[in-house]
């Protein structure tokens, strides 16, 4: 299993299995969330990430949404969210993403989803947590 979940970590993606990198993709998908009466939604979360020794953490970790998920991530139309801020990928520590803007979603029902990718030369371990929906704290 490329991901699990526990107390410590939240949920954990990693295809580092006997000290081998392996080729995989997998998706943690979260259940549909409503914002259909949002005003101002956000998402957030915190990630840490390490083990990308080639290309950029956004070349295996990636975060989706969609409004018509079909319950097939394969057949689902899915669009891209930016993740503005990133842990460094040199420790274990925790970082906030930031505010992520769901405006382009209101008045539905959303899905989001993370994808981990790897290969056999990079295996990523990506450990998210603290996942919300929430209406934009005002400043």
């Amino acid at each position: 299993y490329v991901w699990s979940n526990n107390a410590s970590y939240g949920w954990k993606g990693s295809a580092y299995v006997n000290k081998t990198n392996n080729p995989a993709e997998a998706w943690i998908v979260s259940p549909e969330i409503n914002i259909k009466k949002a005003k101002d939604p956000v998402l957030t979360f915190d990630e840490v990430y390490q083990f990308v020794s080639s290309g950029a953490p956004t070349d295996y970790l990636k975060l989706m949404i969609t409004t018509g998920y079909t319950g097939d991530v394969k057949t689902t139309d899915w669009q891209e969210l930016t993740i503005p801020e990133w842990s460094t990928g040199s420790d274990w520590n925790f970082v906030n993403c930031g505010l992520i803007d769901l405006n382009a979603y209101k008045g539905n029902k959303i899905v989001v989803a993370f994808i981990y990718k790897s290969t056999d030369t990079v295996a990523p371990t990506w450990e998210i947590k603290n996942f919300k929906v929430i209406e934009r704290p005002e400043e």
